[in-house]
């Protein structure tokens, strides 16, 4: 793999970037979506309207 490196050209190393931000982004919203459902959840077990439910 380190090999192949020097060949990629500045856009390669751009998109590369682009990427691994984009992987960090999806991996931080998987693990904060089941937080907000369960609190979300909460809220209703607990009997308050849903106006009582702030995003």
């Amino acid at each position: 793999m380190f090999r192949l490196a020097k060949y990629l050209k500045p856009l390669d190393w751009v998109l590369v970037a682009i990427t691994m931000c984009l992987l960090v982004i999806q991996v931080y919203l998987d693990l904060f979506l089941p937080d907000r459902v369960a609190n979300i959840i909460h809220l209703f077990d607990n009997g308050k309207p849903s106006s009582a439910i702030k995003i």
